[in-house]
């Protein structure tokens, strides 16, 4: 919805769409398609005289009289143009890239439009791609935020019942001022935070209304979808790979060098060919830093998968320990075995690690999104 809708987004819609009648425009001129249609207009025309000639050769077997004459005129007149066309079917056949040497510019024309439409392709589907990554992490940031909503909540409440009993304890001279100074300072540092955080909530919010086309001040009710991270295996060359053949980035580096190198070999001037073979060694450097940013960041994406799905079964354990620590300590308090603050500890304790689940769930679903992202190609 966010990416059909997006008011905000428009202008970055409208540069995708240039990208792609520009790659539309270069790859109807990489297919020739005018020099196509002519050849095939003129084929046409050719197997239209040669069915006219053989016509008129049998009309001549049985003609007799004047009729003669004028069918022998008429017939060298279409094989001359027959033999025309011929000549100009020959001249269309030379264009065709196939016939075309290296260095004639046409065909190196065509073989930048096809360059330019293989890349331009590929920057649109990675547009759209980062487009719907965006927009997770602002939904899913949101819903964060307000899990920390809650923990800060029952923090408060924790932290009021703190304030109390330290005043309770000064009016009964068991406690000290500094104490209660203390526990005032902290509920105003969580108030604080608190604040903040609805602010983070609304300033996000706000966006991601303005994404989805609706009024920036509408409710937004999240439903988080249902999803249970699973473990992904995935091979270091196998991702590079794709990595590199998707990455317009690499293979617009390779034919610049391969450019500067054949401009070297063309070129006879020994000053000429010391500044080209200085721009080769450059291109070069910049060619393998670019495989090695690929790399490392493949590398990255791959060990990150692996320390996330470790940090969400983690954070499961811990969450499966607070809500047994959260039911006994209710039975406690229940039976005067504990107090409302240790109640209220436990209770703190549970919606810190349901949180702290949540987030190392979520961070593995976005982490899997990034190594998607990698095998399309993008690295940044």
């Amino acid at each position: 919805m966010a990416i059909e809708n997006a008011r905000s987004l428009q202008s970055l819609e409208i540069t995708v769409e240039q990208l792609r009648l520009r790659a539309s425009i270069a790859k109807d001129t990489y297919e020739a398609k005018d020099i196509y249609k002519q050849y095939n207009n003129a084929r046409n025309y050719l197997l239209y005289l040669n069915s006219e000639i053989r016509d008129l050769e049998a009309r001549l077997e049985s003609a007799e009289g004047e009729e003669v004459s004028l069918l022998r005129e008429e017939l060298v007149y279409k094989m001359q143009v027959a033999a025309m066309q011929r000549a100009t079917i020959g001249a269309l056949k030379k264009q065709f890239p196939s016939n075309l040497g290296a260095d004639s510019p046409l065909k190196k024309m065509w073989d930048e439009a096809k360059d330019q439409y293989e890349d331009l392709k590929v920057t649109y589907q990675q547009a759209l791609k980062q487009m719907e990554v965006g927009i997770e992490k602002l939904f899913f940031g949101i819903y964060y935020q307000r899990l920390a909503v809650d923990v800060l909540e029952k923090a408060q409440q924790l932290q009021n019942l703190s304030k109390e009993i330290a005043i309770y304890s000064r009016d009964l001279g068991l406690g000290t001022i500094m104490e209660v100074q203390q526990a005032e300072s902290e509920l105003v540092e969580t108030n604080k935070a608190l604040a903040d955080l609805r602010v983070s909530i609304k300033d996000v919010s706000w966006k991601l209304n303005d994404l989805m086309g609706r009024k920036v001040s509408t409710p937004l009710n999240l439903v988080v979808p249902l999803y249970t991270p699973e473990k992904i295996e995935k091979n270091y060359n196998e991702v590079l790979e794709a990595c590199l053949i998707n990455s317009p980035l690499i293979p617009q580096k390779e034919r610049d060098l391969e450019k500067l190198r054949k401009e070297y070999r063309d070129t006879t001037d020994r000053k000429e060919r010391a500044v080209i073979a200085a721009e080769i060694e450059k291109a070069e450097i910049d060619l393998v830093d670019a495989e090695q940013k690929v790399g490392e960041r493949v590398k990255d994406v791959l060990d990150g998968l692996h320390a996330k799905y470790k940090a969400w079964q983690a954070a499961v354990y811990k969450k499966s320990e607070a809500e047994l620590r959260e039911r006994f300590a209710g039975y406690k308090y229940e039976q005067g075995i504990i107090s409302r603050m240790e109640k209220l500890g436990s209770e703190l304790a549970l919606k810190q690690a349901v949180m702290d689940e949540a987030r190392a769930k979520y961070d593995y679903f976005m982490l899997v999104s990034e190594l998607e992202l990698v095998e399309m190609g993008i690295v940044e």
